[in-house]
């Protein structure tokens, strides 16, 4: 149960990363926030539907396949003509580019426009870019093997990051500057070398011990915030 909720929880989070909130910035008009949702909700309606018809259909079909996340491009191949195929997997190809250009645009924004208040430097977010990029081949290297595992790794890293300070600053107040930075830190780095320890102490300590962590240096921050 604790394991199904957490996964719904990642659904929770999921409107607030920045390529998504630029959708909705993008509407013209408060009329079209209707009509988005109708559409983005029939589409999803859809999409999870087939994926659970096609992993049921996987596991008929191809009772021998290691890898269950490959099932759709094996089944695209196998069962479909050549051109369909191809496009299937043309187009799994560039929904995965299309998320992942998204995201470090968005992070070269970030650091020119947040970090530097405003002052853009080309130089600044193609470095960005490179060492991001650089980082998450890393990653997609040495960390679990499959997607589903790596994506659960990235959102526990992120929840630890930013999860506590967000509660802090939502409930109890103001955090001093030194603090807000330690504790994202302190969430973020200490998930990743847990996560990379021989002998990791288990789930529950992975997850829960950077974020509590994280939560006691926040909350010391808004104290000496109160303080000043």
């Amino acid at each position: 149960m604790v394991f199904v909720a957490g996964l719904f929880g990642i659904g929770l989070g999921y409107p607030g990363q920045p390529h998504v909130v630029n959708r909705f910035m993008a509407l013209e008009s408060v009329s079209q926030v209707r009509f988005a949702r109708n559409v983005a909700l029939g589409w999803a309606i859809m999409i999870y539907i087939g994926m659970v018809v096609l992993g049921w259909s996987g596991r008929v079909l191809l009772p021998e396949l290691g890898d269950g996340e490959s099932a759709l491009l094996v089944l695209a191949v196998d069962l479909l003509p050549a051109v369909l195929g191809g496009l299937v997997t043309g187009g799994v190809l560039a929904a995965i580019m299309s998320t992942s250009d998204s995201q470090l645009l968005v992070a070269g924004s970030a650091v020119s426009h947040d970090l530097r208040r405003g002052r853009v430097s080309l130089f600044a977010d193609r470095m960005v870019i490179v060492l991001l990029g650089t980082a998450a081949l890393g990653l997609a290297l040495f960390f679990p093997a499959t997607i589903f595992d790596r994506v659960l790794f990235a959102w526990q890293v992120l929840g630890n990051a930013f999860g506590p300070l967000l509660i802090v600053l939502l409930f109890v107040g103001p955090v001093d500057g030194r603090y807000r930075l330690a504790a994202m830190l302190t969430g973020a780095l200490l998930t990743v070398l847990i996560s990379f320890a021989p002998q990791a102490p288990g789930n529950a300590v992975e997850r829960l011990l950077p974020f509590f962590l994280a939560l006691a240096l926040a909350w010391q921050g808004a104290r000496s915030a109160a303080r000043a």
